[in-house]
C-alpha cells in the first residue's frame, strides 16, 4: 500500500453480491443497516471490490493507483436501496458512487469526477496520477467536465436505446449512436497527437473515462459497421494502455460482468 494505507475509504456501489472466493468478508451490507455500518468497519475488512457500474469502476481503479484502503458497501437498485432514506442522506440524490472518508471526519462526497479530484487533491502527494503546474491541473477539470457531459451520458444513453429501453426507437438509437461517435471524434483529435490526455501522463483525466469506452462497442452495435480500433485508433490505444495497468486489471479481475 502507500503512505495512506492506514485509512478506509467508504464507497456506496450498486452490484450484486460478491461470489469470488478472495472475499472472506462478504461486503454485502443493506442499506437498512448502512448508517451504522459506515462508521464500524475495519479497514483490515477491506479485501476487494466487485462493481458492475461504470461510474463507480473508475473511482475503484483511481484507489487502486493510489494503493488507498476502502471498504464497498453494496445496494440492490431492483429494491429500491439507493432512494431510501439511509442512502440519500448522504446523497441526495440517490446514486452511486457516494464516498465518505473516515480519515477526514466522515467527510462524504458524491459524483464520481469530484471524488476522483478530491482522491488526488487529498492523497495523492507523490502525483501518481494527478499534475503539479496549475495550467494543467484546471485542464484535468476540463476533462472531468467533458467526460461527465459527454462521453457519460451519450455513451450511456446510447447502450440504453440500444439494448434497455422497453421499446426500439430508432431516432433515440441513432442520435446517441451518433453523439458517442462525435465523442470519439473529439478524444482522436486529441489522442492523435499526444499520448495522454494532460501532462505526458496517465492521469484521472484519462482515467474518467477508462469504462465508458470499455461498452463502447455494443453502445455502437449495428452502427455502420463501427470498429473501434480502425476508425479510432488513437482512442483505442489509449484505452488499451489504460486496460494494461495494475490498477485496472485488479479491479477487471472481481468485478460482476
Amino acid at each position: 500500500m502507500g503512505p495512506a494505507a492506514d485509512f478506509l475509504e467508504k464507497l456506496g456501489w450498486i452490484s450484486r453480491p460478491p461470489s469470488d472466493s478472495r472475499f472472506s468478508h462478504p461486503c454485502n451490507v443493506r442499506c437498512q443497516t448502512i448508517t451504522a455500518k459506515l462508521l464500524s468497519l475495519r479497514a483490515d475488512q477491506c479485501l476487494g471490490i466487485n462493481c458492475d457500474v461504470e461510474v463507480t469502476r473508475k473511482v475503484a481503479v483511481v484507489l487502486e493507483e493510489l494503493g488507498l484502503t476502502y471498504e464497498t458497501i453494496y445496494l440492490d437498485f431492483k429494491s429500491g436501496e439507493q432512494k431510501a432514506s439511509d442512502f440519500t442522506k448522504y446523497n441526495p440524490n440517490g446514486r452511486i458512487p457516494v464516498l465518505i472518508d473516515h480519515k477526514n471526519n466522515d467527510f462524504v462526497l458524491w459524483e464520481s469526477d469530484a471524488i476522483l479530484l478530491y482522491l488526488v487533491g487529498k492523497y495523492d502527494p507523490e502525483h501518481k496520477v494527478s499534475v503539479t503546474a496549475d495550467e494543467q491541473k484546471y485542464q484535468i477539470i476540463q476533462w472531468l467536465f467533458f467526460q461527465a457531459s459527454g462521453q457519460g451520458p451519450y455513451f450511456g444513453q446510447a447502450f440504453w436505446f440500444r439494448f434497455q429501453h422497453s421499446e426500439k426507437i430508432p431516432s433515440a438509437i441513432e442520435r446517441y449512436q451518433k453523439e458517442t461517435i462525435r465523442v470519439l471524434g473529439v478524444l482522436e483529435s486529441v489522442l492523435s497527437k499526444d499520448e495522454w490526455l494532460v501532462g505526458g501522463k496517465c492521469t484521472i483525466a484519462d482515467l474518467s473515462f477508462i469504462q465508458w469506452n470499455d461498452i463502447v462497442d455494443r453502445a455502437l452495435e449495428g452502427y455502420e459497421n463501427f470498429n473501434f480500433e480502425k476508425d479510432f485508433p488513437a482512442v483505442f490505444a489509449w484505452h488499451a494502455k489504460m486496460k494494461a495497468r495494475d490498477a485496472f486489471k485488479t479491479i477487471a479481475a472481481v468485478w460482476v460482468v
